[in-house]
């Protein structure tokens, strides 16, 4: 490809003013067309003059197949790039939304820690329940437990269900002072 081509390439790029957050695509692409233009001039430089006429219609060949081809893949590569950066922009503008979002989230439940706190102590109040059961039971053996399953339990009402009933006790006596008889 000449240089004239490789500049009228150069052209069909997207602008960094239309590009969001890929402003910097087309100017290191042209930075690396003008590199490999410089590279292929030197290159070309080197050749035999035996091989001249040979790389010549080479050139001209490749010029003149190839230019349409060159062309497709710019226009392409510009609408690619366009609707590639549209959907980077799109990806980062909710992503961010859903971080500031999950942010005020973490932050609410970073002030109801002691929620999950409750939660952990319930569940070791379980877990050593269910280790005392099963020790008991291989303490005592199949016919041992069963045993001691025939007697009746003693009734036992835990401290916060027994607190809970003395506060809908309560709540019931004073909603008994404001109905009408």
């Amino acid at each position: 490809m000449t240089a004239t081509e490789t500049k009228s390439l150069k052209t069909a790029a997207p602008t960094s003013q239309q590009l969001n957050r890929l402003g910097f695509v087309p100017k290191y692409s042209n930075l690396v067309t003008s590199y490999a233009s410089s590279l292929y001039s030197t290159a070309k430089g080197y050749v035999p003059a035996s091989l001249k006429p040979k790389v010549n219609s080479v050139e001209q060949f490749a010029a003149k197949h190839g230019s349409p081809v060159a062309t497709k893949l710019a226009d392409g590569s510009q609408e690619f790039l366009l609707v590639a950066d549209s959907q980077i922009d799109g990806a980062i503008k909710s992503s961010y939304n859903f971080y500031s979002n999950s942010t005020k989230e973490l932050q609410s439940l970073a002030q109801n820690q002691h929620i999950s706190e409750h939660f952990a102590a319930t569940r070791d109040t379980v877990v050593k329940r269910f280790q005392d059961a099963l020790s008991f039971f291989q303490n005592k053996g199949v016919a041992g437990s069963a045993r001691t399953s025939r007697t009746p339990p003693t009734p036992r009402l835990p401290a916060s269900l027994s607190t809970s009933r003395k506060c809908l006790e309560s709540a019931r006596k004073s909603i008994s002072k404001f109905t009408i008889k």
